[in-house]
C-alpha cells in the first residue's frame, strides 16, 4: 500500500491488483467544478469525472482491478477540467489514501 503523500504505487510481483483512493476535498472547491481523478498505468489510463456538488468539504473514493507487471508503477493524478476553484485536499493522512493491493499473483 502506499498513502497520497506519495501518490504512486509499484507492483511487486506479476498479477492482477486492485486500487483504491480516498480523497477528501475542502471547502475553496466550487460547487460545479469538474475534476479528473486518474489512475495511470503502465500503457493504460482510467479516469473518474467528479463534479463538486457544493462548496463544503467532501469525499471522493473510487477502487479499479487492474492486471500488472512486477515492477510498474501506478499513480494518482487530480486534473481540473471546467471551473476556476482547486481540488484542494484536506491536510489530513487519514482523509486521503492511495493503495495497492495483489488479488490474484501471475506465475
Amino acid at each position: 500500500g502506499a498513502n497520497f503523500a506519495t501518490p504512486s504505487f509499484t507492483c511487486p510481483r506479476a498479477g492482477r491488483y486492485m486500487f483504491y483512493w480516498t480523497l477528501t476535498h475542502d471547502a475553496t472547491a466550487t460547487a460545479g467544478n469538474v475534476f479528473d481523478i486518474k489512475l495511470v498505468h503502465s500503457a493504460h489510463t482510467y479516469t473518474r469525472r467528479v463534479t463538486v456538488a457544493a462548496a463544503v468539504e467532501a469525499t471522493q473514493g473510487s477502487y479499479l482491478i487492474a492486471d500488472a507487471a512486477a515492477g510498474s508503477t501506478a499513480k494518482l493524478t487530480i486534473t481540473r477540467v471546467t471551473g476556476a476553484g482547486n481540488f484542494t485536499l484536506v491536510n489530513d493522512a487519514a482523509m486521503n489514501s492511495f493503495a495497492g493491493n495483489l488479488i490474484e499473483e501471475y506465475i
